[in-house]
């Protein structure tokens, strides 16, 4: 491809959606719908095995893997491979720091896109998808089920935890299987831009697989250790996977804003920190999306009916979060030319 030259903002823009239009970025839309299918197919088949195929992992536990997997320096054990991606998670967020205060002919100053989205999926997923699930759908473990006779529940239902119970004691979905998948962010960094080599797109495919490798090995040992039940950690993953593209794509349009960085000479500047401007306004909806459904959870349940309340405080919070989100999911062409 031709080197860019470009003369101004105008041109910059152009450029853009020429580029978009000639689908060198392909297949978004399929892979989000094949995604979203496969959540649907593979979560409807767990509810008729979760039970018998949880215990039937339990019972092939091997002790060393499941206390690997398992175990974290965070709370004084010996480190384990999610803790090895916390720090590299933790470089790039301070990575992201430092491109954002960087001058613009830094070399790091064009890759704020890229590294905004690798912290913001890693909060949105690992943090903000998996507690505020865990608190409004309080599945119980099957530790816990065993121990103390708690009724079961399918991922779908409201458990028999509730939300003042704190969201560890949740089941679906697997934390550690969503901080095992984190790194799939940066496989789409290197895979999904149109201007990397083919190399650098084989590596974020190869990164991908071991990915989702990791993620599955992780989840089978949650499963058996009784910390989960298999569709904890497979809406997990799903989950996880279908939020990440939805970021690269569609809200913080990773593609978009990368070739805006590496062709502008002239044109409004991004503001410093977007993504995570953005990510605040995200944290709002997920706080809106609890209180609504916390709400009716209770109407539900027919307990705690005055919790109810928190039903139109909640759609206050989802309908702002949204009306905000569409400001900023644009790029700062589309800005200008509004």
């Amino acid at each position: 491809m031709k080197k860019l030259r470009l003369a101004g903002f105008q041109k910059d823009s152009t450029c853009i959606n020429n580029i978009i239009s000639m689908k060198i970025i392909p297949n978004r839309n399929t892979f989000f719908v094949l995604l979203a299918c496969g959540f649907a197919v593979i979560m409807i088949m767990a509810a008729g095995i979760d039970y018998q195929w949880t215990m039937a992992l339990h019972g092939l536990e091997r002790q060393g893997f499941t206390d690997l997997m398992g175990r974290t320096m965070f709370e004084g054990d010996l480190p384990s491979p999610n803790d090895l991606i916390i720090f590299i998670y933790s470089g790039f967020v301070l990575l992201y720091v430092l491109a954002n205060l960087a001058r613009e002919n830094s070399s790091l100053h064009p890759w704020r896109p890229q590294l905004g989205f690798i912290v913001v999926s890693g909060l949105v997923t690992a943090f903000g998808m998996v507690h505020s699930l865990k608190w409004v759908i309080g599945r119980v473990r099957p530790n816990d089920l065993l121990k103390h006779d708690l009724p079961y529940s399918e991922w779908f239902e409201f458990g028999a935890y509730f939300i003042t119970e704190g969201s560890p004691k949740g089941s679906f979905p697997s934390g550690h299987t969503a901080q095992a998948f984190m790194l799939m962010s940066v496989a789409y960094v290197l895979a999904g831009d149109p201007r990397h080599s083919r190399r650098l797109k084989q590596a974020g495919m190869i990164l991908g697989t071991v990915v989702i490798v990791f993620a599955l090995a992780m989840g089978v040992s949650r499963s058996m250790s009784l910390h989960h039940w298999i569709s904890d950690w497979l809406g997990s993953i799903f989950l996880s996977w279908i939020i990440i593209h939805a970021l690269y794509y569609w809200i913080i349009k990773v593609p978009e804003q990368a070739l805006v960085f590496s062709a502008r000479q002239s044109g409004p500047k991004p503001a410093r920190f977007r993504e995570l401007v953005l990510c605040l306004v995200i944290f709002v909806f997920i706080l809106g999306s609890i209180m609504f459904l916390t709400g009716f959870r209770s109407l539900f349940l027919a307990a705690t009916l005055w919790l109810a309340l928190l039903i139109p405080l909640g759609l206050i919070g989802i309908v702002v979060s949204w009306k905000l989100s569409r400001v900023l999911v644009k790029t700062p062409d589309q800005t200008a030319a509004d």
